[in-house]
């Protein structure tokens, strides 16, 4: 071999090497920065692969997890369901039959002892030859997602309690005369003895001081010019609980003497919590939505118009909302017509969309790659679409990039694999 070949062989050589360090340090900027977890598995569910971004989610180095089975993250009654599953699936697989495309939520146990919520979409993996060799999977955390919606039921379980279980009394009062007069009712709220009989200046000591000359004053005008009122006010016990109150003056009587105020008392401590419980899940969703590092959208069902995009739409897309609302994804350009019609066949068959790769244009045009997850919502007005979708345009790329150097490699080592077998036929 001459000088100047065995120079050209080195430097392919360092070519090749240098191109395999830049896919690997590729790889492993992808694993250190991403925060979905991609997961690989043989056929009996061992896991194989695992990103480094498993660190971030369960706590775990990915060779702690490497080894072991996949039930190993699940709780034990998830664990057995998943197993119970299992030979469908497999069978399902073996028949060619479809498997669900719907991305089951799950509940992942870290290597603290805690648990995350999380969302993971799994596909069967097979060989050119159709063998199954086994899953693969991404997961992410839904845990703030999880929390919302979980704090938004909670707080319409108290608001239908709160309905159902109406704790309430009536009682009669004169401001000129002092006079006042309770129901049980009244006296089970306030916890005093039956054989309590205040005046009304003394009954009205139940209440925080703000509220004291307020529900004076309107038991009064409702004497003299007949008119109801509704005020809600902050009791305090005779065991010292606050309790929010709804008094309602009903009507002037003639009572005896001298005219009367009747009206009601009702206990409102759980439907007060139950709305600022519910104010507080919506003030979440509300910052989830506007400030989540996903594109979120609603839109309405019916003509497809945007109702509100968040801030990371706006960020990504290039569009303002002045741009969106009001508008379809056609109209101002995010969306192509063919990319909608799968859209929403997918939608009108199903109910929900999962995982669909959706290709989408920005303002300037530039073409974008998104995970989309479209779910139908139900609010008080109408039906609408929540969209929720995650720019997977840089991984494309860098998957792209890694072919494509990939290829080059493989064609630079063939060309000189056949190099060299040239020369051991011909070594002249």
């Amino acid at each position: 071999m001459t000088g100047w070949e065995k120079t050209e062989e080195s430097l392919l050589r360092k070519t090749a090497k240098e191109s395999q360090q830049a896919i690997e340090e590729n790889y492993r900027l992808i694993n250190e920065n991403m925060k979905d977890v991609v997961w690989q598995t043989t056929p009996d569910l061992v896991i194989t692969y695992v990103t480094s971004s498993v660190k971030k989610l369960l706590g775990y180095e990915p060779q702690e997890l490497i080894g072991q089975p996949l039930t190993y993250l699940l709780k034990p009654a998830a664990k057995k369901l998943f197993l119970d599953l299992y030979p469908d699936i497999m069978r399902r697989l073996a028949e060619h039959e479809e498997l669900d495309s719907e991305i089951p939520i799950v509940e992942l146990i870290r290597k603290d002892g805690t648990t995350v919520w999380t969302e993971v979409d799994t596909h069967p993996t097979f060989k050119s030859a159709g063998q199954f060799t086994g899953f693969k999977g991404v997961a992410w955390d839904i845990s703030k997602r999880k929390k919302a919606e979980d704090a938004l039921r909670e707080s319409e379980r108290f608001l239908r309690q709160s309905e159902k279980i109406a704790r309430t009394g009536g009682w009669m009062a004169n401001p000129h005369t002092n006079s006042l007069h309770w129901t049980q009712g009244v006296y089970d709220i306030v916890g005093a003895p039956k054989d309590y009989q205040p005046g009304l200046d003394e009954g009205l000591e139940f209440y925080t001081p703000p509220y004291r000359p307020i529900l004076k004053d309107a038991v009064a005008k409702t004497i003299e010019q007949g008119e109801p009122f509704t005020i809600e006010a902050e009791v305090m016990t005779s065991g010292g609980k606050h309790l929010w109150t709804e008094v309602r003056g009903l009507m002037r009587v003639e009572e005896g003497e001298a005219p009367q105020v009747v009206g009601s008392f009702q206990d409102i401590t759980e439907r007060k919590l139950a709305a600022e419980l519910l104010q507080q899940s919506e003030e979440k969703f509300s910052k989830v939505f506007q400030y989540g590092p996903a594109l979120i959208t609603l839109s309405n069902l019916d003509d497809g118009t945007y109702v509100d995009v968040n801030d990371t739409f706006c960020e990504v897309s290039g569009f303002s909302r002045a741009d969106c609302i009001g508008k379809t994804a056609i109209d101002f350009g995010w969306i192509s017509q063919e990319e909608r019609k799968r859209l929403f066949d997918e939608l009108h068959a199903h109910g929900s969309a999962r995982g669909i790769d959706l290709e989408v244009r920005t303002k300037d045009k530039r073409k974008l790659h998104l995970i989309y997850n479209g779910e139908l919502i139900q609010t008080k007005n109408r039906p609408l679409l929540l969209s929720i979708a995650h720019n997977i345009t840089d991984r494309k790329i860098v998957e792209e990039e890694l072919r494509e150097a990939r290829d080059e490699l493989e064609a630079r080592v063939e060309e000189r694999t056949k190099f060299l077998s040239s020369k051991i036929m011909n070594p002249i």
